[in-house]
């Protein structure tokens, strides 16, 4: 228990003047005596000495003004007598203040485990009843009451309580005694109590009120005792809920108090008597509140069974939450001076209480292991004394090893203890993953604690359009499985990168081009390009350490080109019908008659030699065409560019990034083969001389030169036509790859040194030289990681410098 100091004269004198202000309403509201300058002059010279005489004074006043109350001035003599037999039995005491009726006493009982104490049911309802001692006086209601605590040796002072229907003598009397024991005090905790009824959210506040106000004037320097403050709140039913429940609507209740002495405060005058109230009331308030964490308050409830008191499993719980309050303190050393124990005894505690701590230690490193984040929606629960023995039981379930297992079993935790058992669990096992997407969902975002690519990795086929992935973890990204990016990047930034399992790939190659179909078969038509190949997404990994990186590869392969077409086959040449001389005859009479050349209509008549004639027909005649050209090859992705700055040089990531092949062009059509021929009929011998002599006569006018560029029939050709030469097989070469331009290499360490201005650093660069394309994926590069560092701003992350 914290020692606090004795109170000094103005302390005394404090208190004297707020209970001046009291006794003087009383005497000029009941007694209609105008006496306060009597007792002013009496509580602002002496201290409790005085206060007798104060007594006397009031029993005379009393006595006069209400005769028929029977307060004799002989019975006042007879309670100052019997209050001189007070002493306080111990100088480590425990004050319990509240109005009456709260069951001071009993919940003083319930706390020590007074044998005296019995459960017995009254109608329907169980109470607790206490035999009342035989040989009680009638002034004991106004006496401090003493019980020892066996365990501790700290005494607990049942303080009288304050009621507006006592007559003002006795509450005079009380304050008198209580000042006694609070002077004979070497250290001090004090515990209020209020009926729940009273702390319920929503409740009157007036209960309250009075209680804080009893307070400051019992206690004018309540500040002295902030370490050393506890509320009690008595008479709680089982169907007012859980202690969760009854705590937050109790808090609740304080500060809607709180709020209305604030305003108060507001609209007093600063040097009033009734401003130092009010402010005193808030002092004693703001010690139970304690920032709302309710670690001040304990819960006294109603008995559940008709058995001992302490013989249910709730109510057990409910002494040893109370007992806490009451006897706990932030000082171990006093706390060990409060137990009587031997020096070994206090040593083991010691090294118990070493060993928790040794534990909650490695424990915080094995929680962050892989093994239990993948679990920790099971493994988390919230450990109290009950359930701590199965906690420390249950771990290895989890793959935690825990030294001096048996030695943690069987010690006896505090409260503190089971909190920061508590905080650390919920610290590393109680986070959830934030995701967030803008752009439509183009941008996709996940942050956490620690992060599970396997929980992430199922929900991306959801974003069709996704083009950037970023995982941001404050403590580990764990790679438990391959990454399938599609014309998309990822970012990674985390203290600590760890691949799990065998080898894993983040695979965000560019696809491949389609290529177009095999070859056309109709028209001579070209052929159709292939599709060009996808350029790679980008990586950046940020951290300060990469474990097992040899077991993931990040391959950044541009796509290939697809494969053109090939060009359909020429048309082949078609032959004209062949002529016959008899049908076509009467068309060159005309012809001899106008000395013109010998041909119509496609035909024309050839005289190679005496007695032969030769009738040649062009018409319908086609030449054979060229094949169609093949399509072009579609051109290769790029690869991508892949930022990794680990802390730590031996990352060992491997990185995979190559342009993609451009597509095979197609080939050229094959020409059309060489049919297309000059159908002719040649006619020979001895003819009709005139008609043989026309002939004869028209082949002297015929012009070779009028069918020039065209087929030419010959008897030595063996009646075939020469034809042009063959279609050429198209132009495959057409469409060569067209190579890189020559381009100035980058300049990786001016690079570095504008992305890193720490040279703790390091910068690996593995991808194009495209200059223009990669100076934009630097802008990316700097803007993702600049959004890392605002995650990461407690880690003296220093990348970026403006």
């Amino acid at each position: 228990m914290r020692n606090q100091p004795r109170t000094s004269p103005r302390y005394e004198r404090r208190l004297e003047s707020r209970s001046s202000s009291s006794t003087e309403r009383f005497i000029k509201n009941k007694c209609g005596l105008c006496v306060s300058h009597l007792l002013s002059d009496i509580l602002a010279r002496e201290s409790c000495r005085k206060m007798k005489s104060l007594l006397l004074v009031i029993s005379v006043i009393c006595s006069i003004s209400f005769a028929k109350q029977n307060s004799p001035f002989e019975e006042v003599h007879e309670l100052l007598n019997y209050g001189e037999l007070l002493r306080v039995p111990d100088k480590d005491l425990i004050f319990l203040f509240g109005c009456s009726g709260v069951d001071k006493s009993t919940l003083t009982k319930f706390v020590i485990k007074d044998e005296t104490l019995k459960v017995r049911r009254k109608g329907s309802k169980l109470v607790f009843e206490s035999k009342r001692s035989q040989n009680r006086t009638q002034f004991q209601d106004v006496l401090p009451h003493f019980y020892q605590d066996k365990a501790t040796g700290n005494v607990l002072v049942d303080v009288p309580g304050f009621t507006e229907s006592r007559e003002p003598k006795l509450d005079i009397a009380g304050a008198y005694f209580t000042k006694s024991a609070l002077q004979q005090a070497e250290s001090l905790k004090l515990i209020f109590v209020e009926n729940h009824a009273n702390l319920m959210d929503g409740a009157d506040t007036a209960p309250v009120l009075k209680l804080l106000r009893h307070a400051a004037k019992q206690l004018p320097r309540i500040e002295v005792f902030k370490n050393s403050v506890g509320l009690v709140v008595a008479k709680v039913h089982d169907q007012h809920g859980d202690d969760s429940e009854i705590l937050s609507s109790v808090l609740n209740q304080l500060l809607a108090v709180k709020d209305e002495l604030d305003f108060d405060l507001a609209e007093q005058d600063k040097y009033s008597g009734e401003y130092n109230e009010t402010f005193g009331m808030l002092e004693v308030l703001g010690s139970i509140y304690a920032n709302g964490t309710a670690e001040n308050i304990a819960l006294f409830r109603n008995p559940d069974q008709e058995t001992s008191p302490w013989a249910s499993e709730m109510m057990s719980k409910c002494q040893q939450e109370l007992r806490v309050l009451f006897f706990a303190s932030a000082d171990i050393y006093n706390f060990l001076d409060q137990v009587e124990q031997t020096v070994i005894e206090k040593a083991q505690i010691i090294k118990g209480m070493d060993d928790f701590y040794t534990f909650l230690q490695r424990l915080t490193v094995e929680l962050k292991s892989y093994e239990v984040q993948i679990l920790r929606k099971s493994a988390f629960l919230e450990v109290s004394s009950d359930n701590y023995k199965d906690f420390i039981f249950n771990l290895s379930k989890f793959k935690i090893k825990v030294a001096n297992k048996d030695k943690l079993i069987s010690l006896k935790p505090t409260r503190q203890m089971i909190q920061d058992l508590n905080s650390i669990l919920n610290r590393n096992l109680n986070h959830t993953t934030r995701r967030s997407f803008n752009n439509f969902g183009q941008e996709l975002i996940y942050e956490g604690r620690n992060l599970i690519l396997s929980e992430i990795a199922p929900e991306l086929g959801k974003f069709q359009k996704l083009q950037n992935l970023y995982l941001f973890a404050q403590g580990t990204i764990f790679i438990d499985c391959d990454l399938v990016l599609v014309d998309a990047n990822v970012s990674l930034a985390a203290p600590t990168i760890e691949v799990i399992g065998g080898n894993l790939t983040f695979n965000m190659s560019g696809r491949n081009g389609k290529s177009a179909p095999p070859r056309l078969n109709s028209s001579p038509k070209d052929g159709s390009p292939g599709e060009d190949g996808h350029n790679a997404g980008h990586a950046l990994i940020l951290a300060l350490e990469v474990k097992r990186g040899a077991q993931l590869t990040i391959a950044s392969k541009g796509g290939n080109g697809g494969d053109g077409q090939d060009g359909a086959r020429g048309l082949e040449g078609v032959s004209s019908p062949s002529p016959h001389f008899s049908d076509f005859y009467p068309e060159f009479v005309s012809g001899v008659a106008n000395w013109g050349p010998i041909k119509s209509h496609g035909y024309s008549i050839e005289h190679p030699d005496k007695g032969t004639l030769v009738l040649v027909n062009k018409q319908g005649a086609r030449p054979p065409t060229n094949g169609g050209h093949g399509g072009a090859g579609g051109k290769s992705g790029k690869a991508g560019h892949n930022f990794i700055l680990v802390w730590k040089d031996d990352h060992q990531l491997r990185v995979q990034v190559a342009d993609g092949l451009s597509g095979r062009h197609g080939k050229g059509g094959k020409g059309g083969e060489g049919k297309s021929t000059c159908a002719k009929n040649v006619y020979s011998g001895k003819c009709k001389t005139r008609e043989c002599e026309m002939l004869k006569l028209a082949a002297v006018f015929f012009v070779e030169g009028d069918i020039k560029n065209e087929c030419k029939c010959m008897l030595q050709k063996k009646e075939f036509c020469e034809t042009e030469p063959d279609a050429a097989d198209g132009f495959a070469a057409y469409f060569q790859s067209i190579p890189s331009p020559s381009t100035k290499l980058v300049d990786w360490q001016g690079l570095e040194a504008k992305l890193n201005k720490s040279a703790l650093f390091r910068l690996n660069t593995v991808g194009s030289e495209d200059e223009e394309e990669l100076k934009n994926y630097v802008e990316y590069a700097r803007s993702t990681m600049k959004t890392a560092m605002q995650i990461f701003s407690g880690m003296n992350f220093k990348i970026f410098s403006q």
